[in-house]
């Protein structure tokens, strides 16, 4: 059934309103400028993290993003086959969420 709320928004919109929900990846140059100033963390410790709260899970990918503080997050598959992200402070490793 065609419901005219439903579509309000045109495709521009919508793309519009799922980047904004999005944060910004750091390329790997500003990554590794972030490392070695001692702004963040190495991508490493991050994984190693992870690794400490869920020692029989896959890690899937690590990414730096932007936020109002930089952060990592952190994609590990647990043994029942669910995909955890473990949310970490870049700068301090701190644990932010993970689930």
């Amino acid at each position: 059934m065609y419901t005219p709320a439903a579509h309000a928004i045109g495709p521009v919109d919508a793309l519009m309103v799922t980047l904004a929900g999005q944060s910004e990846r750091f390329t790997a140059g500003e990554a590794r400028r972030s490392r070695e100033s001692g702004e963040t963390i190495p991508a490493r410790r991050a994984r190693a993290i992870a690794r400490e709260l869920y020692p029989n899970g896959d890690i899937l990918d690590v990414e730096l993003v932007r936020d109002r503080e930089p952060r990592f997050v952190v994609k590990v598959m647990v043994d029942n086959g669910r995909r955890i992200d473990v949310v970490l402070d870049a700068r301090t490793g701190r644990v932010i969420s993970r689930g």
